[in-house]
This record gives structure tokens, C-alpha cells and sequence, in this order.
């Protein structure tokens, strides 16, 4: 059967929900803003995950969990989630998620559990700034998703400009 033959939608995995990861950063909400978009596009439902890591507290560690999970879930939490804001006023089904564990791993088990069609990532979030081209999480998510991965990059792309790029030009 040649490509033409597929549904291009087919080919687009629509349909299928688009997992997209939300640490409160500047380019995890430009990855949010994409994700909504293209679950519009597509009709595919939105779903937006923030990862708990382990935390050491003065409180003690569960109690500084627990915080950290109320806030997460306060910054998700519907139309008000200020960290959902960027998503904008169009009908979209969404679904937020907090869960226990690594920012990587757990966007990718996610990804494997709803069968995503698109896992959506900022190159950087918000402990990568300075990495150069790929933050950490990002970069991990690329190399062992086993759907497909769309990185949106930062507002300024000079920002993370490999080192030495501009050096030819000045």
C-alpha cells in the first residue's frame, strides 16, 4: 500500500490524546500553548503532566511532598490553573495528571499509558535553562519515546545558540 493510500490523519496519530509536560517555566508553557493547538487540530485530547520529584523538606519529606503535590495540582487545577491560562478560551478536552517521579520518565510513562499520539516537550524547563541546545528532560524524552516527540523551542531561540555559532559571524 503506497502513502497515498493512508489517511493522512492516519499518518498523524490523530485522534490518539497529546501528553505534554508543565513545570511552571516559560518553555513548558510554549509547550503547552503547542499541545493545545494541535489537540484542537486534531480533535485529541490534551493531557498535561507535571512530575513530583523527590523532595527533602524541613517539614520532613512527606509532609514537603504533599505540599509540592497540592501546588501542582493547584497550578493544573481547571480553568483557574494559572499554568493551564496559556491554553485560551476554545473548547478542549483536558486531563492533568501529577505524578510521583522523574520529569522523563514519567512524560514517557505516560505517554505509553494513554497510547499518545504526540508527546510535546520545551527544550528547556525550568532547571535547564542553560543547557545549550536540549534541556536534560527533553533530551531523554527524544532519545526514548516510543511515539512521536515534537520539542518546541524557546521564545528566543538565540538564547541557546550552540557555543561558538556566533563567534564565526562577529
Amino acid at each position: 500500500m503506497s502513502d497515498a493510500a493512508i489517511d493522512p490523519r492516519e499518518r498523524l496519530h490523530a485522534e490518539r490524546p497529546i501528553v505534554v509536560g508543565a513545570d511552571g517555566s516559560a518553555e513548558a508553557a510554549r509547550g503547552v500553548v503547542f499541545a493545545a493547538d494541535l489537540a484542537r487540530r486534531l480533535g485529541s485530547r490534551l493531557v498535561v503532566v507535571h512530575a513530583l520529584g523527590l523532595t527533602n523538606s524541613a517539614l520532613g519529606w512527606q509532609a514537603g511532598h504533599d505540599a509540592m503535590r497540592a501546588e501542582a495540582e493547584r497550578h493544573l487545577a481547571g480553568p483557574d490553573g494559572d499554568w493551564l491560562d496559556v491554553v485560551g478560551e476554545e473548547p478542549l478536552d483536558i486531563e492533568t495528571r501529577v505524578v510521583d517521579g522523574n520529569a522523563s520518565l514519567v512524560l514517557l510513562r505516560v505517554a505509553d499509558d494513554v497510547e499518545a499520539g504526540f508527546v510535546v516537550v520545551g527544550s528547556h524547563g525550568a532547571g535547564d535553562a542553560d543547557a545549550p541546545l536540549l534541556g536534560s528532560t527533553s533530551h531523554h524524552v527524544v532519545r526514548h519515546s516510543r511515539h512521536p516527540v515534537i520539542v518546541v523551542p524557546p521564545a528566543d531561540n538565540h538564547r541557546h545558540q550552540r557555543a561558538g555559532a556566533g563567534a564565526a559571524h562577529g
